[in-house]
């Protein structure tokens, strides 16, 4: 559940994450502190803010959804490590040494990372704009874990 002294080296922001084969999307901000990864919920299982089809509603439901998860992500400032991962039940964290194996992939619409850490398998898809944040986190703490 992190230690007393965890600092946090590198963030992955608005991750779309899914753990297992079946499993709900949920958002979570991911990580990367001197001993382990914390996962933090940012946004449960996604769920549309207003009906209808037109792309007026797309970007009215886009807007109040990245209000909530920055109202969410604000929830946990000034928090220790320990105690933001107190906050959810859906918070997870696994010191690096229960890290498996770990493969990080780019493609046109994003980064993906598969990460398998104890008995669960997380695939995390986020903004490309983040993959050399995700580069130099695995290279200082899981080079050797890296597919």
């Amino acid at each position: 559940m992190g230690t007393e002294n965890e600092t946090i080296e590198y963030k992955i922001e608005k991750a779309s994450t899914t753990k297992g084969l079946v499993s709900a999307e949920r958002k979570y901000d991911i990580l990367f502190t001197n001993s382990g990864i914390a996962m933090l919920l940012v946004e449960g299982a996604v769920k549309t803010g207003i009906g209808g089809f037109g792309a007026a509603d797309l970007v009215l439901n886009k807007v109040i959804r990245d209000d909530k998860i920055e109202k969410e992500r604000s929830g946990y400032s000034g928090m220790s490590v320990q105690d933001m991962l107190k906050k959810s039940d859906k918070n997870v964290y696994f010191p690096y040494s229960e890290v498996k194996s770990v493969n990080l992939k780019k493609s046109l619409v994003g980064c993906t990372l598969a990460l398998e850490a104890g008995e669960e398998k997380y695939k995390c898809n986020f903004s490309t704009s983040q993959m050399d944040i995700a580069n130099k986190a695995l290279s200082s703490h899981l080079a050797d874990k890296v597919k």
